[in-house]
């Protein structure tokens, strides 16, 4: 909390899933996703994130038509 507001206090992408397994409080994407993009909730503070994990295509571009939503990390 910061002034009285709840907030997010560190968000760090890892590549290693190994060692992201042995973390806790880790968001991994499923076998064949990749981080696509991220809903924001804020107001003078980021309150809490939601990460949009969409499939990678063989080329290694992601398809937005085949994605799904972590839980949100931290309140909306």
């Amino acid at each position: 909390a910061w002034g009285g507001e709840q907030a997010v206090s560190l968000n760090q992408a890892l590549f290693e899933r190994n060692l992201a397994r042995r973390m806790p409080g880790v968001v991994i994407a499923k076998e064949g996703y990749a981080v696509g993009g991220m809903n924001v909730d804020a107001q003078t503070l980021v309150n809490a994130l939601q990460i949009i994990f969409m499939r990678q295509k063989p080329d290694g571009s992601l398809d937005a038509s085949d994605s799904y939503t972590s839980p949100w990390i931290g309140v909306p």
